[in-house]
C-alpha cells in the first residue's frame, strides 16, 4: 500500500502550530506535538490525520498520542517546567472546579502507575493540549482536502451535506438566542431580574447550547470551555449587567440620599467626575471580555479590572454625598462630606434666570438649547444655583414646585425676560417634543404667550 508522502497535509501542520501559538502553547510543547505529527502525516493522508487530531478533542479522556505518555519525558518536563506544570494544574482546577486527584482518575492506568511528578506534567501537558485539539474543527474543517474521486457514493460528499444542513439549523439558533439575550434586556427595568432570567434561559442560553451541539463537536462535559460559549456568556450576561449599572448608577445614587420632606434633589459632583465614572465602566466592562472568554493569561486582566474596580469604589465613596436638596426647612448644598444647610429664613432672594447655549460636552452635530436656573442668595453672602432645567415634563414640574415653594415661604424671586433667541428655541421645543407643556412653561416664566 502506498502512502502520501508529498506534502498533502503540510498546511495541515502549519495551521495547527498558528493554532498552539494563539492559544500560547510553550515552544517546546509546541515543537515536540509538530514532530510527532509530522512522522505520523507520513503514513496518513490529510482526511486520516484531520481525524485523528479531531478525535484527540473529542472528549476529555486524557488521551495522548503514545510518544507524550513516556515517564521517562514526563519527568523530564517537570524538572525543567516545574512552574508551567503547576500553575497550568492550578488553572484546570480554577475553570473545572475538579481536584488534581480527579482528574487523575480519568487518565490511563499507565499514567496512574507512575511517579507524581510524571502524573501531573501529563495532567498538565494533556489539558493544554485539550484546548487545541478541542477547537481543531473551528480551524480545519475548511482546510481538508479529499482526494479527487467520483461524487457519487462518496462518504466525504455525504458528510458535507449533513454539516452544511446541522449549520443550516444550528447557527439560526445561536442568532435567535442573541437576538432573545437583548430583548430579555429590553425588558429588565419593567419586568424585572426573575423574568429576565428565565427569558434568557429558555430564549437565549438553551436555543443557544443546542445550537453549539450541532456546529461544534462539544459534549455537555466541556460545552462550557467553547470559546463560542464564553463569547455568548459575555455579551449576554456580562455586558447587559455592566449597562444596567452604568444607566441606573445615578438613579440608585439619588434614592439612597433620597429624604421625606426634599422637594428637590440632584446630584452635583463635577462633569469630570461623572465623565471619568463612565469611562471607568466602560473598561470594566471591556476588561471583563477577556476574562469570561479567554481561558489562559487572564491574570494580567484580573490585576487590571481589580484596579478599576477600587478606582470606582473610591470615586463612588468620595461622591456619594455630592448633591443638592430644597426641603422643607431649607437649601441643602454637600460636597465632599461637607454639608451645608440655609434654613429658609436665612435665604435673602432667588433668581430664575434664562439662557440659550450648546449643552456640556455637546458634540458638533448637536443644537443649542434653553437651559435656565435658580440661583438661592443667602444673607452672609453665600450663592447657592440649581443649573441646567430644560425644556422636559420632569424638570419643568421640578421648577414650579421649588418656585411654589419659594412663594410659600415669602422669599423675593426675580425672573429673568426671555431673549428673541430664547423664544425661538423654545418654540421649536414647543411645537416638536412637547406642545401640552407649553402653559406651565409660561405660568413659571410669567408669561402669556410668544
Amino acid at each position: 500500500m502506498k502512502t502520501k508522502r508529498n506534502g498533502e497535509n503540510k498546511d495541515l501542520l502549519i495551521s495547527l502550530q498558528q493554532l498552539m501559538e494563539d492559544l500560547d502553547v510553550p515552544d517546546w510543547l509546541q515543537r515536540k506535538t509538530i514532530k510527532i505529527l509530522e512522522i505520523k502525516k507520513q503514513m496518513m493522508t490529510d482526511e486520516v490525520l484531520y481525524q485523528y487530531l479531531e478525535q484527540l478533542g473529542r472528549s476529555e479522556t486524557k488521551t495522548l498520542p503514545d510518544e507524550l505518555m513516556n515517564e521517562e519525558w514526563l519527568q523530564s518536563v517537570y524538572a525543567s517546567h516545574s512552574n508551567w506544570v503547576e500553575k497550568e494544574i492550578t488553572f484546570l482546577e480554577e475553570t473545572t472546579y475538579e481536584s488534581f486527584n480527579t482528574h487523575l482518575v480519568t487518565t490511563p492506568q499507565s499514567i496512574k502507575d507512575m511517579t507524581e511528578n510524571a502524573q501531573r506534567s501529563y495532567i498538565a501537558v494533556s489539558s493544554c493540549l485539550f484546548n487545541v485539539f478541542a477547537q481543531i474543527d473551528d480551524i480545519f474543517y475548511q482546510k481538508k482536502t479529499v482526494k479527487s474521486q467520483s461524487n457519487e457514493g462518496n462518504p466525504s460528499i455525504q458528510r458535507k451535506l449533513f454539516r452544511f444542513l446541522i449549520a443550516a439549523i444550528g447557527y439560526p439558533l445561536i442568532i435567535f438566542s442573541y437576538m432573545s439575550a437583548i430583548a430579555a434586556f429590553t425588558t429588565f427595568d419593567e419586568e424585572g431580574l426573575v423574568f429576565y432570567f428565565v427569558m434568557l434561559l429558555f430564549m437565549g442560553m438553551i436555543p443557544f447550547i443546542i445550537g453549539l451541539f450541532l456546529v461544534r463537536d462539544v459534549t455537555l462535559k466541556n460545552f462550557y470551555k467553547h470559546a463560542m460559549f464564553r463569547i455568548y456568556c459575555y455579551f449576554a450576561l456580562v455586558v447587559p449587567f455592566g449597562l444596567y449599572i452604568f444607566i441606573n448608577l445615578m438613579e440608585w445614587k439619588e434614592n439612597l440620599l433620597e429624604e421625606p420632606d426634599f422637594i428637590f434633589l440632584r446630584l452635583v459632583s463635577d462633569q469630570w467626575v461623572g465623565a471619568l465614572q463612565s469611562l471607568i465602566l466602560v473598561i470594566i466592562i471591556l476588561l471583563a471580555g477577556p476574562i469570561t472568554v479567554w481561558r489562559k493569561n487572564r491574570k494580567k486582566f484580573l490585576i487590571s479590572i481589580s484596579i478599576f474596580f477600587l478606582m470606582f469604589a473610591i470615586l463612588q465613596y468620595v461622591t456619594i454625598h455630592d448633591y443638592q436638596a430644597i426641603g422643607k426647612d431649607g437649601v441643602v448644598q454637600s460636597a465632599f462630606g461637607s454639608n451645608q444647610t440655609y434654613d429658609w429664613n436665612k435665604v435673602e432672594s432667588v433668581y430664575l434666570s434664562g439662557k440659550t447655549d450648546f449643552p456640556p460636552l455637546a458634540g458638533i452635530a448637536r443644537s443649542k438649547e434653553f437651559k435656565w436656573s435658580f440661583q438661592f442668595d443667602m444673607e452672609n453672602g453665600d450663592t447657592v444655583s440649581f443649573e441646567s432645567f430644560g425644556y422636559r415634563e420632569g424638570p419643568i414640574e421640578d421648577s414650579l414646585k421649588i418656585k411654589n415653594k419659594i412663594k410659600t415661604e415669602n422669599i423675593p424671586m426675580q425672573i429673568d425676560s426671555l431673549t428673541e433667541e430664547d423664544r425661538a428655541f423654545v418654540k421649536i421645543d414647543m411645537d416638536y417634543l412637547e406642545p401640552e407643556l407649553k402653559d406651565k412653561f409660561f405660568k413659571l416664566f410669567e408669561i402669556d404667550s410668544f
